[in-house]
């Protein structure tokens, strides 16, 4: 017997152990010139969202008990 599973995305996940993401940010996350840090220019996540976005890809954040969790999904051609 040949079992055959296909898949429709690859995933990318990344894991910290920081502090997480503020909740009160909620999607204004990925939105240009939004940061929590003094010195920062709020770009990083927005040119990523972006990036991902124009290859039909999602992005996923989400705050886990310790740390965060980053969740890229690319669809495959």
């Amino acid at each position: 017997m040949v079992t055959t599973i296909q898949k429709e995305f690859v995933e990318i996940s990344v894991v910290d152990n920081g502090i997480g993401f503020p909740e009160e940010m909620g999607d204004k996350i990925f939105d240009p010139y939004v940061t929590t840090k003094n010195q920062g220019t709020g770009l990083g996540l927005a040119i990523v969202k972006k990036i991902i976005d124009e290859h039909n890809g999602k992005i996923i954040i989400k705050n886990r008990e310790v740390g965060s969790e980053v969740l890229i999904k690319f669809p495959l051609v």
